[in-house]
């Protein structure tokens, strides 16, 4: 499976941390040279992810696992340090709602999510 889509269930948390690290590092020059503009996007989607997770009761990994996301993924989200390209990529943007949001609140958790990328809330 090529990556963010590479969840495995048999992998424990140890595993998904070093890879999430190993990602971070890989991408490190690119992260310090993203734009103020795209870095406050990130940050911002990242806290919206976050906000529809809390809501429903499931761990980043069950979550993640709804959708075969990488959860170390979702952490990146999450955190703001994932690629503006990535989470404009309208399957993964798509697995990202599906993954934190429930049946009641899906179209509201893409439209709220997709606002965000639009530049029309402050996340």
């Amino acid at each position: 499976m090529e990556w963010p889509f590479s969840y495995n269930p048999e992998e424990d948390m140890i595993s998904v941390n070093q890879r999430m690290v190993g990602m971070l590092i890989n991408r490190e020059s690119i992260l310090k040279e993203r734009s103020i503009k795209d870095k406050r996007l990130a940050k911002a989607f990242g806290r919206g992810v976050g906000r529809f997770r809390d809501q429903i009761p499931q761990a980043r990994i069950e979550c993640s696992a709804k959708v075969g996301l990488d959860s170390g993924f979702l952490a990146l989200v999450e955190s703001g340090d994932s690629l503006i390209e990535e989470i404009t990529r309208e399957d993964i943007f798509e697995a990202i709602v599906l993954s934190v949001s429930t049946e009641d609140n899906i179209d509201e958790c893409r439209q709220y999510l997709n606002k965000i990328l639009k530049g029309e809330s402050n996340g």
